[in-house]
Protein backbone atom coordinates (compact mmCIF):
# COMPACT_ATOMS: atom_id res chain seq x y z
CA UNK A 1 0.00 0.00 0.00
CA UNK A 2 2.83 2.36 0.89
CA UNK A 3 4.51 1.63 -2.46
CA UNK A 4 1.27 2.40 -4.31
CA UNK A 5 0.86 5.69 -2.44
CA UNK A 6 4.48 6.66 -3.16
CA UNK A 7 4.11 5.75 -6.83
CA UNK A 8 0.87 7.75 -7.14
CA UNK A 9 2.44 10.77 -5.47
CA UNK A 10 5.52 10.55 -7.72
CA UNK A 11 3.42 10.33 -10.89
CA UNK A 12 1.30 13.28 -9.74
CA UNK A 13 4.41 15.40 -9.12
CA UNK A 14 5.85 14.44 -12.51
CA UNK A 15 2.56 15.44 -14.18
CA UNK A 16 2.57 18.85 -12.48
CA UNK A 17 6.23 19.38 -13.36
CA UNK A 18 5.52 18.51 -17.01
CA UNK A 19 2.54 20.89 -17.11
CA UNK A 20 4.65 23.55 -15.43
CA UNK A 21 7.42 23.11 -18.00
CA UNK A 22 4.92 23.55 -20.85
CA UNK A 23 3.67 26.74 -19.19
CA UNK A 24 7.21 28.07 -18.66
CA UNK A 25 8.17 27.25 -22.25
CA UNK A 26 4.97 28.90 -23.49
CA UNK A 27 5.72 32.10 -21.60
CA UNK A 28 9.26 32.14 -23.02
CA UNK A 29 7.92 31.60 -26.53
CA UNK A 30 5.24 34.33 -26.26
CA UNK A 31 7.89 36.75 -24.95
CA UNK A 32 10.24 35.83 -27.77
CA UNK A 33 7.49 36.23 -30.38
CA UNK A 34 6.94 39.76 -29.06
CA UNK A 35 10.46 40.69 -30.25
CA UNK A 36 9.19 42.07 -33.53
CA UNK A 37 9.26 45.57 -34.96
CA UNK A 38 7.15 46.96 -37.76
CA UNK A 39 8.53 48.81 -40.74
CA UNK A 40 6.41 51.19 -42.78
CA UNK A 41 6.06 50.10 -46.38
CA UNK A 42 3.74 50.57 -49.35
CA UNK A 43 2.00 47.84 -51.32
CA UNK A 44 1.14 50.07 -54.28
CA UNK A 45 -2.30 50.88 -52.90
CA UNK A 46 -1.74 52.03 -49.34
CA UNK A 47 0.74 52.38 -46.53
CA UNK A 48 1.27 49.09 -44.70
CA UNK A 49 3.44 47.87 -41.84
CA UNK A 50 5.50 44.73 -42.32
CA UNK A 51 7.18 42.79 -39.53
CA UNK A 52 10.90 42.73 -38.95
CA UNK A 53 11.54 39.64 -36.84
CA UNK A 54 14.36 39.39 -34.32
CA UNK A 55 17.12 36.81 -34.81
CA UNK A 56 15.58 34.83 -31.94
CA UNK A 57 12.24 34.58 -33.73
CA UNK A 58 13.90 33.64 -37.02
CA UNK A 59 15.77 30.86 -35.18
CA UNK A 60 12.39 29.34 -34.19
CA UNK A 61 11.08 29.20 -37.77
CA UNK A 62 10.42 25.63 -38.88
CA UNK A 63 10.81 24.32 -35.33
CA UNK A 64 8.15 22.96 -33.00
CA UNK A 65 7.09 25.57 -30.46
CA UNK A 66 4.70 25.46 -27.52
CA UNK A 67 2.16 28.20 -26.93
CA UNK A 68 -0.39 28.23 -24.14
CA UNK A 69 -3.37 30.49 -24.44
CA UNK A 70 -6.98 30.81 -25.48
CA UNK A 71 -8.86 29.83 -28.61
CA UNK A 72 -10.30 32.64 -30.70
CA UNK A 73 -12.88 30.84 -32.84
CA UNK A 74 -12.99 31.90 -36.46
CA UNK A 75 -15.21 29.13 -37.76
CA UNK A 76 -17.99 28.95 -35.22
CA UNK A 77 -18.03 26.85 -32.08
CA UNK A 78 -18.18 23.50 -33.81
CA UNK A 79 -15.25 21.28 -34.68
CA UNK A 80 -12.72 23.35 -36.52
CA UNK A 81 -9.66 22.42 -38.52
CA UNK A 82 -8.18 25.89 -37.97
CA UNK A 83 -8.33 28.50 -35.24
CA UNK A 84 -6.40 31.34 -33.66
CA UNK A 85 -4.64 31.11 -30.31
CA UNK A 86 -4.26 34.24 -28.20
CA UNK A 87 -1.87 34.75 -25.31
CA UNK A 88 -4.73 36.57 -23.55
CA UNK A 89 -8.33 35.55 -22.82
CA UNK A 90 -10.85 36.30 -25.55
CA UNK A 91 -12.18 39.52 -23.99
CA UNK A 92 -8.63 40.94 -23.82
CA UNK A 93 -7.16 39.62 -27.05
CA UNK A 94 -5.83 41.61 -29.99
CA UNK A 95 -9.07 41.24 -31.96
CA UNK A 96 -11.24 42.61 -29.15
CA UNK A 97 -9.31 45.83 -28.74
CA UNK A 98 -7.20 44.55 -25.87
CA UNK A 99 -3.85 46.02 -24.95
CA UNK A 100 -1.88 43.65 -27.16
CA UNK A 101 -0.60 43.57 -30.69
CA UNK A 102 -0.55 41.14 -33.60
CA UNK A 103 2.42 39.36 -32.02
CA UNK A 104 0.10 38.04 -29.28
CA UNK A 105 -1.87 35.74 -31.61
CA UNK A 106 -1.06 32.86 -33.95
CA UNK A 107 -3.02 30.94 -36.55
CA UNK A 108 -3.21 27.20 -35.78
CA UNK A 109 -3.77 24.24 -38.10
CA UNK A 110 -4.26 21.24 -35.75
CA UNK A 111 -3.60 17.64 -36.72
CA UNK A 112 -7.23 16.87 -35.86
CA UNK A 113 -10.27 19.17 -35.78
CA UNK A 114 -10.99 20.55 -32.33
CA UNK A 115 -14.09 21.84 -30.62
CA UNK A 116 -14.06 25.33 -29.12
CA UNK A 117 -13.36 25.67 -25.41
CA UNK A 118 -13.00 28.72 -23.21
CA UNK A 119 -10.40 26.85 -21.15
CA UNK A 120 -6.68 27.40 -21.54
CA UNK A 121 -5.09 25.22 -24.21
CA UNK A 122 -1.52 24.19 -24.95
CA UNK A 123 -0.64 24.07 -28.62
CA UNK A 124 2.52 22.52 -30.05
CA UNK A 125 3.25 22.94 -33.73
CA UNK A 126 5.76 23.86 -36.39
CA UNK A 127 6.23 27.64 -36.53
CA UNK A 128 5.87 29.50 -39.83
CA UNK A 129 6.62 33.22 -40.08
CA UNK A 130 4.78 35.69 -42.32
CA UNK A 131 7.01 38.60 -43.35
CA UNK A 132 5.20 39.79 -46.46
CA UNK A 133 1.39 39.53 -46.32
CA UNK A 134 -0.11 42.30 -44.18
CA UNK A 135 -3.56 40.66 -44.49
CA UNK A 136 -2.47 37.55 -42.56
CA UNK A 137 -1.24 36.91 -39.04
CA UNK A 138 2.47 37.03 -38.28
CA UNK A 139 2.64 33.46 -36.98
CA UNK A 140 1.21 30.10 -37.97
CA UNK A 141 1.56 26.77 -36.16
CA UNK A 142 1.19 23.86 -38.55
CA UNK A 143 0.50 20.18 -37.81
CA UNK A 144 -0.29 21.18 -34.24
CA UNK A 145 -1.39 19.13 -31.28
CA UNK A 146 -3.86 20.71 -28.88
CA UNK A 147 -4.38 19.87 -25.21
CA UNK A 148 -6.85 21.43 -22.81
CA UNK A 149 -5.17 22.60 -19.61
CA UNK A 150 -7.07 21.59 -16.50
CA UNK A 151 -7.54 24.97 -14.87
Amino acid sequence: MKLLTTLTLTLTIISFVALGQDRIQSIKNWKQLAEVEFIKSNDGYAEIYLPSFSAGIKALEGKEVTLQGYIVPNDGLFKSDEFIISSLPLAQCFFCGGDSGPESVAYVFPQEPIKYTAKTVTVKGKLELNETDSNKLLYTLNNATVEIVNN
